[in-house]
């Protein structure tokens, strides 16, 4: 069917005949129940269609068509090589200032979404990126000081897209693209400013911050004083945005950590996020926030703060979080909070039901070795107080202990069978009880 398709479009496309629009109806169909036709020849055709720019309506209709079939990885790669996304930008430049009704702003938006939708696929962007020689590449960069809201948003996303790689984060940072988001989020980072713009820049500056080397650029030109006024942004999504880029560029930088929790308000806004049932993924990156400002900062301003608005309830409910990960941030939180405020965090250890959570911890199958003795450490720490080692005991932590060791492959994990003994010990000894 497809050769005969190409044959009338080819025949009929670029003067806008009516078997071509007939031709497209039928594709629309099949792209409607998500069946992927396109191939080179036919891409070919439908990209000669929208360079003669001969009929809006025919234009229209290759447009939707190419972006039903760019859902499709190799679709994605085959639309790239033809060279769509050139034509596509060059068409906004010279059509985009005439779109100002709703209807021809809508096409413009979709042929803006399907660049956006190429640079989705990973062989398709590293071939547009050309290691940040493209003229795909290089004409975004030159749209994110476009005036045109869509274009300048077109631009955000598709650096958001680029910066999927150490390797081009890097680039990115060195070309200052990381300013040029900065500049436009300093713009719209308030409660009116657009949601989609604000979620676009969040989601590519998270991604130029991953690597180590860009944290400290990044954070010098100001990162966090435009960051900040965001807090008061009640939109899910973008706090989720917001609170993964902070805790993420604090990772090893003590002194953005200590700038960033030091500021009363982000922990009393973190700790209420920590709370909320209505976005699961703004409550885990709370969570998370709070352990990496503790684990990262090991200050002690920001750990009576943590103390201060409820933080410990929620580090001890995150020792029972369903990925490893998680549980190991709120393990290596909770040792540094209690050896630098042991006195301040003992009673609400207690009321958060730690000794609980911990024999719920350590009775969970396939544990990761370095975490159990993470959690071993923290339990040495907390070991100090007396009324936490009653708490431990009443519990019944010694019992969870011998579970442990029972589920302890003892040829892998010599060091841990050993921790776990002498803590069985130090409990028993400390409480004059015996934990056999």
């Amino acid at each position: 069917m497809v050769p005969i398709v190409c044959s009338v479009l080819e025949e009929d496309g670029i003067s806008g005949g009516e078997a071509a629009m007939h031709v497209l109806l039928t594709l629309g169909i099949l792209n409607d129940e998500n069946i992927i036709f396109l191939d080179e020849r036919l891409t070919r055709v439908l990209v000669d269609i929208l360079a003669n720019d001969t009929s809006s309506e025919l234009s229209e209709m290759c447009l939707e068509l190419l972006h039903g079939q760019a859902e499709d990885e190799n679709a994605k790669l085959l639309l790239a090589k033809a060279g769509v996304c050139e034509l596509l930008l060059k068409l906004l430049e010279k059509h985009g200032p005439q779109c100002n009704d709703e209807e021809t702003r809508s096409i413009l938006k979709v042929a803006c979404n399907l660049i956006v939708l190429i640079l989705t696929g990973d062989d398709s962007m590293n071939f547009l990126y050309d290691d940040s020689k493209g003229p795909v590449y290089k004409k975004l960069v030159e749209w994110l000081e476009s005036f045109d809201e869509d274009l300048q948003i077109t631009a955000v996303l598709a650096m958001g897209n680029v910066a999927r790689t150490d390797t081009h984060c890097k680039r990115m940072v060195e070309q200052g693209i990381h300013r040029k988001l900065l500049k436009i989020l300093e713009k719209n980072g308030t409660k009116s400013g657009d949601i989609r713009c604000q979620h676009a820049l969040l989601s590519a500056l998270r991604n130029l911050v991953i690597p180590a080397d860009n944290k400290s650029p990044i954070l010098a030109d100001g990162l966090i004083d435009v960051l900040y006024p965001m807090l008061e942004i009640p939109t899910f999504p973008v706090v989720f945005k917001l609170l993964g880029t902070l805790r993420i560029v604090i990772d090893g930088q003590r002194e953005a950590a200590i700038s960033l929790g030091r500021r009363e308000d982000l922990i009393k806004r973190a700790v209420e996020w920590c709370s909320t049932e209505d976005h699961p993924g703004v409550q885990g990156e709370a969570n998370r926030l709070i352990a990496w400002l503790i684990n990262n900062s090991r200050d002690k301003q920001i750990a009576l703060s943590i103390i201060k608005y409820g933080a410990v309830q929620h580090l001890v409910g995150m020792l029972l979080a369903q990925h490893a990960l998680m549980q190991n941030e709120a393990i290596l939180g909770l040792t540094i909070l209690t050896r630098i405020c042991p006195a301040e965090s003992e009673e609400l250890l207690i009321k958060a039901g730690f000794g609980r959570n911990m024999c719920e911890f350590f009775a969970r199958e396939n544990l990761e070795v370095h975490i159990v003795l993470n959690a071993l450490s923290l339990l040495d720490s907390v070991l100090q107080s007396d009324r936490l080692k009653e708490h431990l005991k009443s519990c019944g932590l010694a019992n969870a202990c011998k579970i442990l060791q029972l589920h302890i492959n003892e040829n892998s994990a010599t060091e841990l069978q050993a921790r776990v003994t002498n803590l069985r010990a130090a409990l028993g000894t400390a409480l004059g009880t015996n934990c056999d």
